[in-house]
């Protein structure tokens, strides 16, 4: 397999442009801006505002538009071979409320508006979504022993999932709606150096050589429990839930703030309105009646003025005791740092539809109790563990997790029924050769470049 980085063997077809995106007033980085062509290819910033755009020859000389909310749109040329270092600027473009002379007098009443209206606003057929997906998961891992003593601290446990993949979405009218994924192809990449393979080494290395196959056995699944996601080298629906907890257009019943539950917690607030793509904008503040220890987003919701469309959305967690206390399961547990949630859309021909989403989270947790407590006795009670090494062995595994999951829409189209046949929800097909039928699968989607690393390396 292709390793991230890596260039197939067709890369003449096309042409690659990296830069940097800021703020012409500030001269600060922008993030989560969108690149597009009048065909829709395209990609976006990521949060240092730096962008890496590929495209095929025949784009040669055509416009490039580059557009966030609150900015005006700027329109530049693609270049005739490959540039890097690139500097894009946007101007500022807001203006007062107090400007439009016809709108709704409560953010409740634009947001109740938006959703009468995904309907009208889109789409009304079957339609096929080119995606590329990316998820990062950086975990920092150390071993308590029971002196109290840490026999480690912060081995890293990297990895990175890539895929394109094709999404069928049925009608918005649709009740009973159930999208299919294709995988048309896939990469994946894990820390080499240290992480789990290693943890397993030490655990035995302190506990005793002579545990019985059984034994070993047994112990091995434990470890292995912590690092599945990380060894399983295809997509599943567990890679897609946190798309699925935002998904306005196709699940709004389980959209973790917009659905009818989640609108009877929440607050909202027209707190202003910008220009986005030429286009009138209602920015409506939300924010929790009230927390209940339990987390509740915060943010704000773009609207289209005239349409009534979502533009974007913008959730985080307030920084609340109670939305970060610790939660326990199963002897666990797990402290929110971090969470946040971006979800963008765009006018499409004839409609408008999903152009980028991005979930970021960081998690900090604690197994203990229930994992090694239980060896500790069985060892004891058999003799197996030496006296001497009773001090050095693990109490606690403490984890700080962090965790990206992104989504691109390279293109939407309404014709392809290939490999949607049956019940079959996804295809887990692992695609060894990345440069399939002589085509260059990366080429067509634009990703971000961001390559693993390993932070005790020096």
């Amino acid at each position: 397999m292709i390793g991230f980085g890596q260039q197939t063997n067709v890369t003449d077809d096309y042409i690659k442009i990296s830069g940097t995106v800021i703020d012409e007033l500030t001269s600060n980085p922008l993030p989560y801006v969108n690149f597009s062509t009048e065909t829709n290819l395209g990609t976006i910033s990521n949060i240092d505002g730096r962008v890496v755009f590929k495209y095929p020859k025949e784009f040669i000389n055509s416009s490039l538009y580059i557009s966030s909310i609150g900015y005006k749109t700027s329109i530049v040329t693609l270049p005739e071979v490959d540039t890097e270092d690139m500097s894009f600027s946007l101007m500022p473009d807001t203006f007062n409320v107090s400007e439009v002379t016809v709108m709704p007098l409560k953010g409740k009443d634009i947001i109740a508006m938006a959703i009468e209206n995904i309907p009208n606003n889109y789409h009304d057929s079957i339609i096929f979504m080119d995606v590329f997906y990316r998820k990062i998961l950086n975990t920092e891992m150390s071993l308590e022993l029971r002196s109290k003593e840490f026999y480690f601290r912060d081995i890293p446990i990297n990895m990175l999932k890539e895929a394109a993949l094709t999404m069928k979405k049925l009608p918005v009218k649709t009740k009973s709606k159930k999208d299919l994924l294709r995988v048309n192809a896939f990469r994946h990449e894990r820390e080499k150096d240290g992480g789990a393979d290693s943890i397993i080494t030490l655990f035995k290395e302190i506990i005793t050589p002579h545990l019985d196959s059984l034994e070993r056995t047994e112990f091995d699944s434990v470890a292995m429990v912590l690092v599945e996601d990380l060894s399983n080298q295809t997509l599943s629906k567990d890679d897609t839930w946190e798309f699925d907890q935002f998904d306005l257009i196709g699940n709004r019943k389980g959209h973790a703030v917009l659905s009818n539950k989640g609108l009877k917690k929440q607050i909202f607030e027209l707190g202003d309105i910008v220009r986005y793509n030429d286009r009138q904008t209602y920015v409506i503040n939300t924010s929790p009646k009230s927390c209940k220890k339990a987390c509740y987003f915060k943010g704000e919701i773009y609207i289209d003025v005239e349409s009534y469309a979502f533009v974007k959305e913008h959730y985080f967690l307030p920084e609340c005791d109670k939305c970060f206390e610790e939660a326990k399961l199963l002897g666990m547990t797990r402290k929110r740092v971090f969470a946040e949630v971006d979800v963008i859309y765009k006018k499409y021909k004839s409609f408008w539809g999903l152009s980028h989403f991005s979930y970021r989270d960081i998690q900090n947790r604690k197994i203990g109790k229930l994992m090694f407590a239980p060896l500790y006795l069985v060892l004891k009670l058999k003799g197996q563990l030496k006296k001497e090494l009773k001090h050095y062995f693990p109490r606690a595994l403490y984890f700080r997790r962090a965790q990206t999951i992104e989504f691109f829409v390279n293109d939407i189209y309404t014709d392809d029924e290939i490999g949607f046949g049956g019940d079959n929800t996804m295809e887990e097909t692992v695609v060894d050769e990345i440069n399939a039928d002589n085509k260059d699968i990366w080429g067509k989607y634009n990703y971000l470049e961001h390559p693993i690393e390993n932070k005790n390396k020096k």
